[in-house]
């Protein structure tokens, strides 16, 4: 049986945190990738929760109510994150650009801080993603928490960076 590690991936956007976590899940027998964003469009996307994203956008409601909207979403996703580490059995990595808002990341064993020249994250932003990054981006990562990391990695795009971080953390769980 696989040893059971959860790893949790963190840094803005086009840092190349999902890049990271694809080549590591390469050297992980029974290992998997929760995308945080995909789990949060998922539930934002469900008919169950769609309803909360109108409410939490009228403006016509009070901000409370707004609020426990949103709320009941972020409940969601925490607890779809939270029912995939209770049942991994494997190497479970965690790709999200503000993972230390969340509960779920007092769960991780090892906590990876990615980053990069924001000039030149901008433009592999931009190059994927066709737009700039949204305020909501920005307000979210300078309202994150402060957490203790095990790697801070900073990469600079080039395959030997990517390698050079995935070797580290194979070195330590291992």
């Amino acid at each position: 049986m696989a040893k059971k590690i959860i790893i949790g991936v963190t840094g803005k956007s086009g840092v190349g945190k999902t890049e990271f976590c694809n080549a590591l899940v390469q050297h992980l027998k029974h290992a998997k990738i929760i995308n945080v964003d995909q789990v949060f469009l998922d539930v934002v996307l469900h008919p169950n929760y769609s309803r909360y994203v109108v409410q939490s956008k009228n403006k016509e409601l009070d901000a409370k109510s707004r609020l426990i909207s949103i709320q009941k979403i972020f409940n969601e996703v925490e607890h779809r994150v939270n029912q995939e580490i209770r049942i991994r059995k494997g190497a479970l990595i965690i790709d999200h650009m503000s993972l230390e808002s969340w509960l779920f990341a007092k769960k991780c064993d090892i906590k990876i801080m990615i980053e990069a020249d924001d000039n030149l994250r901008r433009k592999m932003l931009y190059k994927r993603d066709l737009f700039e990054e949204t305020d909501f981006c920005r307000k979210m990562l300078n309202n994150s928490k402060p957490c203790n990391f095990d790697y801070r990695f900073f990469n600079d795009y080039s395959q030997e960076a990517l390698n050079s971080m995935v070797n580290q953390v194979l070195s330590k769980i291992k």
